[in-house]
């Protein structure tokens, strides 16, 4: 068990950019007494507001580790790229981050578009991507790892609770993209493992305003709980619209989160819940004092929003610093081989890679019931790391394919 930094009280506001933190455009290759680490988070679209608080998570976590000696002497520098939520931007900046900048290692994307994208320039140039969010499974890169785990780790852990407390009948609904679909797929293997039945099931458009041909289907096959994993502005929507027909049906999700809430308020998600490795309501010690700093320096309302994937940003830094400590080096091969035996304590519990599946990290489970004031409370939390499973038993007997 290791924990290679005191975490530092970071009062630091980002303003117009941190101390260890290039603009963007900058192609200056450093020097011998810094590191450089590639960011990519969007600043405008559709993940304008996930990426810019997982980006300041991030340059919290550098600034921290900075404060604290650096890296064996160095000090960490965050050359940032803005990709604006589009595919062929994220496939310029990944480029021009590791081909111009000089960087070996990226961190950032929490969209799957981007997340693909700078994975096949990773790929295609031998560097390294870290994903601060789960991967759904059913996948691999040698050159990637998912640092959220996989969603089926919390999937397995929030269906068997849902229907005790609950009843087995099940409806399903997802944003209509890969992401949701192979979580819907898990599910039903899950169902049906636990004697349950899947009444239904419906996907719902990127962006939907309308989701009253869906609520129509689940009023219609009486569910126990609705497991609805969509994402974007849907989320809202969704929510909202189900209590506006007047649906009491518990809802649970693997990626409705504490951005979500807030948005929605406690009149529409109270009652409802969550699943993921980490949610503002953890206790760990660490998991406090990040709250405090991330509040410290960016304020209380961006605190209030700060959900897995934002914490994961922040924990992603400090196990690519342990890594970087572990190799004294930053070639793309000795910082893979430090990265699989990494293990570093964070705000989400100890944080490393699963040894079985390199492509994700192992994760804690926490599960979460929405208040009325639209906050967590932790109804259910795993004593011991989880391992990711991308390849489920349920799905694939005989192993990865």
């Amino acid at each position: 068990m290791k924990s290679i930094f005191k975490r530092v009280a970071a009062a630091v506001l980002i303003g117009a950019m941190l101390p260890g933190v290039s603009a963007c455009g900058e192609s200056d290759a450093g020097s011998a007494d810094e590191i450089k680490i590639g960011l990519i988070y969007a600043h405008s679209g559709s993940a304008e507001m996930i990426e810019s608080l997982s980006e300041k998570a991030a340059l919290l976590a550098i600034n921290e580790i900075n404060d604290a000696g650096g890296i064996n002497g160095k000090q960490l520098t965050a050359v940032s790229e803005d990709w604006e939520s589009d595919e062929a931007k994220a496939t310029e900046k990944a480029k021009k981050l590791y081909l111009q900048d000089g960087v070996n290692i990226i961190l950032g994307t929490c969209l799957g578009t981007g997340t693909q994208a700078v994975r096949s320039v990773a790929e295609e140039n031998g560097k390294l991507f870290i994903a601060p969010t789960a991967g759904s499974g059913e996948d691999e890169s040698p050159n990637m790892i998912f640092t959220g785990g996989t969603t089926y780790t919390f999937t397995k852990e929030l269906i068997p609770f849902m229907a005790e407390k609950f009843g087995n009948r099940v409806f399903c609904v997802g944003s209509d993209y890969y992401y949701p679909v192979r979580i819907e797929a898990q599910t039903k293997a899950l169902i049906d493992q636990i004697g349950g039945e899947l009444v239904g099931s419906a996907f719902l458009p990127m962006e939907a305003t309308d989701c009253s041909a869906v609520i129509t289907k689940i009023m219609q096959a009486k569910p126990d709980f609705v497991y609805a994993n969509v994402v974007g502005s849907t989320t809202a929507t969704f929510y909202q619209q189900m209590k506006e027909y007047g649906l009491d049906i518990p809802i649970a999700s693997v990626i409705t989160s504490e951005m979500d809430a807030i948005t929605l308020g406690g009149e529409y998600i109270s009652g409802s819940y969550s699943a993921f490795n980490w949610f503002a309501s953890s206790e760990n010690p660490l998991s406090v004092s990040f709250l405090e700093n991330f509040e410290k320096a960016y304020g209380r309302d961006d605190m209030l929003k700060v959900n897995a994937t934002i914490t994961a940003s922040y924990s992603s830094i400090y196990l690519i610093a342990e890594a970087l400590k572990s190799a004294n080096s930053q070639s793309t091969d000795d910082l893979k081989a430090a990265l699989a035996t990494a293990e570093v304590d964070t705000p989400q519990g100890m944080f490393s890679v699963d040894a079985e599946n390199a492509y994700y990290a192992k994760n804690y489970a926490m599960i979460i019931e929405w208040n009325d004031q639209a906050r967590p409370v932790t109804v259910f939390a795993s004593e011991n790391q989880l391992p990711a499973e991308p390849w489920p038993v349920l799905l694939f007997p005989n192993g990865k394919p």
